[in-house]
């Protein structure tokens, strides 16, 4: 404790930071110090061996320091050193082993450029051509490294007529990268060639990590050009023999492109076991850059796999393990993959506008309209507005995506066509035979192109035909539908007054009459004007069911309340209740006898088919007007699509019926068990 007080009272606040200032300003002396020692060195042994080994080994120790500015100051010097000594091998080495870390990592490509135009100059000094294609290849690496395609494919064809007879790593890596060039530019045929080739280096000098690498591609571009049951037979044994030779090195990302062609394959259960194969290898492996967008690609494919299967809760679950995933908000929200699994889980939780707003916004932004995240996004937003009843949008969104589609499915067939033809002219190895096969090639492009111009024409006139064909099918059924329509609401208004009519014939002749036999009966028939009594009063039950009295005197409200009344009191094995508001004057007298038969309708289907002990009737006016009304019992339940179906059922689709009448939307929400509630708004303007 006295200790700790003396230090107190020694050191105050300027004192502490003079002393930190004195130490930083001896830390940045001596490296400068141990910089120009470390060079002072180098330079004193200028002719030995030892002196590119120190700095080879001072270089690694920068790069693994992520340190940009040393790692190429060093390099600089080693360069330089290696040159003027003649050894120009190491020198093209050290550029070769470098530009990774240099161009890709450190993102010094003018410093690096320049490094490479320094060994040029020597290159006149070069007699062996190995050195030169080797001194080309580092050349083609930089410009794929810096996207300069063109100018990497001729620097790497440079170096591989110089390296034409080697069987070292030199033009496995050549034919590896030129393969990577071609790749990108979508000349399969020859990326197909290279990525081979390489890979039988590789295999033979015993480099299996890029061997596989190798392999992956080529397996790739089976899947581009449409191939996707070749792509998941060479995934599966890739990844097998991955596993048997302990290479892990990008075992998640192989299964998560086997589900990507398990998925254009519709194998929903190979592509479910395949992103659970990715999760569970990922489970024992470190939180890497690399592992973590691994990690988020198959959340991804989680939550629209669970989506698709209407699980929710498992869909909500991958959604916040993807969302916990990024760093920030604005990284999560720019991200396309989020994004589209965001708008899987809306659409499943029906939040059907929030969906098409993220889908929409995600479109707007996507600058390639027919990348894969644009296309799926025109797709899902065609699903959720079929979903909705909004078929016009629907239709619309969904010519976009088979727009892309179609055009992608082109490409492939194109990339096939290449990728077999490439295949075949692998196998030609005559110079002869080759020479004739350039000539047959030749005619056949000129009548291929007639052909295709032939073809072409045919599909325009057989594509015209068919838009007017499905223009005309789709005016005729909208009409006859509107017909149909008009027709059944038609029938239902007939039937109503005739309902009408043989009540007011009941009521008015046939109840006279009895009640005047009755009066005529004298008195000691008093049995038989009991069951005179009976009788009328059955008769006049029959006469309100067909056409209420209390709906045409008394209004809807009152002719509803007295029906659920009428319900209870006659039907002892099922208690009917409701709550029921003041809607007189809402509706036209035409809907509102419709409305009455639709609940008529509702609870005769209680009746006969609930086995209910209670049925509930709620009927409202809400703030816009609209009326709700919600019929609810705990019966058995039915499946209403299988009961909508069937073409007994008339009384379901007597409803749906009436509900069009009356400009409504019905919900029926019922389970085996577990009740039914209909569920129907009404708008009144």
């Amino acid at each position: 404790m006295i200790r700790n007080n003396l230090i107190k009272l020694i050191f105050t606040k300027r004192q502490y930071a003079f002393f930190f200032l004195l130490v930083f300003s001896f830390y940045a002396s001596y490296s400068h110090v141990l910089k120009t020692h470390t060079i002072q060195q180098v330079e004193e042994v200028k002719n030995k061996k030892q002196s590119l080994k120190s700095l080879d080994s001072i270089i690694k120790f920068h790069f693994g320091k992520r340190d940009a500015a040393m790692s190429l100051f060093y390099l600089e010097h080693y360069i330089d050193l290696s040159l003027q000594q003649g050894k120009f091998e190491e020198a093209i080495d050290k550029l070769d082993e470098s530009i990774l870390v240099i161009v890709h990592n450190f993102r010094k490509r003018t410093e690096f450029e320049k490094l490479i135009e320094k060994c040029e100059t020597y290159s006149v000094q070069i007699t062996d051509n190995r050195l030169k294609g080797k001194l080309y290849s580092v050349r083609g690496y930089f410009y794929v490294f810096t996207s300069k395609r063109q100018k990497a494919g001729i620097a790497l064809d440079k170096a591989d007529s110089l390296l034409i007879n080697d069987t070292s790593k030199s033009r496995a890596k050549v034919l590896y990268y030129r393969g990577l060039g071609k790749l990108q530019t979508g000349n399969y045929d020859q990326a197909f060639n290279d990525f081979n080739t390489a890979g039988k280096l590789y295999k033979k000098l015993g480099i299996m990590e890029e061997y596989y690498n190798t392999r992956a591609y080529i397996i790739d571009m089976y899947y581009r050009v449409g191939l996707y049951h070749k792509s998941a037979q060479e995934r599966e044994k890739l990844i097998q023999e991955k596993l048997d030779g302990k290479v892990f090195e990008r075992i998640p990302f192989e299964y998560i492109n086997l589900a990507n062609a398990y998925r254009n394959l519709e194998n929903d259960e190979k592509r479910r076991e395949s992103i659970r194969a990715a999760l569970e290898f990922l489970k024992n492996e470190g939180e890497t850059d690399e592992n973590l967008l691994y990690r988020r690609l198959v959340y991804a494919n989680l939550v629209h796999i669970e989506a698709s299967a209407n699980d929710i809760d498992q869909a909500k679950y991958f959604l916040d393990l993807l969302s916990n995933s990024f760093p920030s908000v604005e990284s999560r929200e720019s991200n396309p993959f989020y994004k589209i699994a965001e708008s899987d889980y809306l659409r499943v939780n029906k939040q059907y506008q929030k969906a098409i707003s993220i889908l929409k916004e995600m479109m707007e932004n996507e600058y390639n309209k027919g990348s894969y995240q644009y296309k799926n996004a025109a797709n899902i937003i065609s699903s959720i507005y079929e979903s909705m009843g909004d078929f016009e949008k629907a239709l619309m969104y969904s010519k976009r995506y088979h727009r892309i589609k179609d055009s992608v499915a082109t490409l492939k067939k194109s990339n096939a066509l290449s990728y077999y033809e490439s295949l075949y002219e692998k196998e030609k190895s005559d110079l002869e035979i080759l020479r004739q096969q350039e000539a047959i090639e030749d005619l056949e492009n000129e009548v291929r192109l007639r052909k295709r111009e032939m073809v072409y024409g045919f599909l325009a006139l057989f594509l015209l035909f068919l838009i007017l064909f499905l223009f005309r099918n789709y005016t005729y059924l909208k009409r006859k539908n509107a017909l149909q329509t008009k027709f059944s609401q038609g029938l239902l208004i007939s039937q109503d007054l005739e309902r009408k009519k043989i009540s007011k014939e009941l009521r008015d002749s046939v109840g006279q009459r009895l009640l005047l036999v009755k009066n005529q009966l004298p008195s000691e028939y008093d049995e038989l004007k009991e069951s005179l009594d009976t009788g009328i009063e059955e008769m006049r039950a029959i006469s309100r069911t067909l056409s209420p009295i209390q709906l045409q005197e008394l209004g809807i409200t009152s002719a509803i309340r007295n029906l659920v009344d009428v319900m209870d009191e006659s039907n002892s094995d099922v208690f009917f209740f409701g709550n029921i508001e003041n809607i007189d004057g809402l509706l036209s007298k035409e809907k509102e006898l419709s409305l009455y038969r639709l609940i008529q309708e509702c609870f005769s289907n209680v009746l006969k088919h609930a086995k209910a002990q209670s049925t509930q009737l709620k009927l409202k006016k809400n703030k816009e007007n609209e009326i709700e009304v919600t019929i609810q019992d705990n019966g058995i339940g039915f499946e209403f699509s299988k009961k909508f179906k069937d073409l007994r059922s008339l009384g379901l689709k007597t409803i749906e019926e009436r509900v069009r009448y009356l400009n409504g939307t019905l919900n029926v929400e019922s389970k085996q068990g577990k009740g039914t509630i209909y569920k129907l708004l009404i708008k009144t303007s």
